[in-house]
């Protein structure tokens, strides 16, 4: 007859302990893989129906846990064997088992809700992305580094459903496939040099927040493009810049690099975030004004036009060096 007592198993689950203090296995079996100091992350992902042998197993293949057979010995101790949540999770080699336990028996969804917002760049997503438990930090910028073609600007904000055991892959395919589907239709009439288009959107989109200004922007920037100018916009040096970009400061414009758009002519080598829909429109219907020059008022946010050096210079003074 099979006792089922609470005790009974603390009994026994105390007997197995000692008997491998003195072999010598309780270390090997029950003590996390690394400290506080020095640990590694993994994520798994735990599907409806796993068993506890196939989570431990993935656990210790990813040397989160020393041991399957310790991970079952205190699955069954705790009463918990059958009560693996299925989800995505992310662990580090310096948890306990029962911090361990605690973790994958808690419900946890399979999916994730995320919203990219107009505007973000590669590195932006990716705080999303591990933000959500959907990738690990800096997992989707590394992927995005080692392919062979650029994809800022192709990756198409809007609002995301991801499955939580996405590869960084999966997720470049889904956002290119609604780039494809609601931008690129825009782009048919030049797909030739299409990305030069992007470029500048996401320029234009960072730059300027009105639909109609950011046409006029965008005249602006063609005009100086056509006339051998740089574009020289304040935006293009936050790419680069880890941490707070603004102020913009005189050592920022001097920085040796292909996104300074004040040391360099033409469009920078990439786009410098993924533009919405709207911006590329602005970009593709540009307004041609006899302006020049323009500037944001930071109190207003309003864009403020100049047709000479003087006047820009004066709006310089006006605007943004006032208390």
């Amino acid at each position: 007859m099979f006792i089922k007592n609470n005790y009974f198993q603390k009994f026994v689950f105390k007997l197995v302990i000692f008997l491998m203090i003195l072999g010598g296995g309780a270390t090997l079996l029950f003590s996390p893989t690394g400290s506080e100091y020095k640990k590694n992350e993994a994520r798994i992902f735990i599907e409806r129906g796993d068993s506890a042998s196939e989570v431990g197993a993935d656990l210790s293949d990813k040397n989160i846990i020393r041991s399957n057979l310790g991970f079952k010995i205190y699955l069954w101790y705790k009463g918990a064997s059958n009560n693996i949540q299925p989800g995505s999770y992310t662990l580090n080699s310096s948890l306990s088992l029962d911090e361990i336990i605690s973790i994958i028996t808690k419900p946890n969804p399979i999916e994730a809700s995320v919203k990219i917002v107009e505007g973000a760049t590669v590195r932006d997503i990716d705080k999303v992305l591990a933000d959500s438990n959907i990738l690990l930090a800096g997992e989707f910028v590394k992927y995005v580094k080692n392919l062979d073609i650029p994809v800022e600007g192709l990756l198409l904000p809007d609002t995301y459903r991801f499955y939580l055991d996405s590869s960084p892959g999966d997720i470049v395919l889904r956002m290119q496939e609604n780039f494809n589907g609601k931008a690129l239709p825009l782009l048919e009439n030049n797909l030739e040099n299409y990305y030069e288009t992007i470029i500048l959107a996401s320029i234009v989109e960072r730059e300027v927040p009105n639909y109609e200004d950011r046409r006029i922007v965008a005249g602006i920037f063609k005009k100086r493009l056509e006339n051998d100018w740089p574009l020289q916009a304040d935006i293009t040096l936050c790419y680069e810049k880890i941490g707070k970009c603004y102020p913009i400061t005189q050592s920022d414009k001097k920085r040796d690099s292909e996104y300074n758009t004040y040391l360099n002519k033409g469009l920078p080598k990439t786009a410098i975030g993924n533009p919405s829909v709207s911006a590329i429109k602005a970009v593709l219907n540009s307004k041609t004004t006899p302006y020049w020059y323009y500037i944001s008022d930071p109190l207003t946010n309003k864009t403020v036009f100049a047709t000479t050096l003087d006047e820009h210079n004066a709006n310089i003074s006006r605007y943004l060096t006032r208390n």
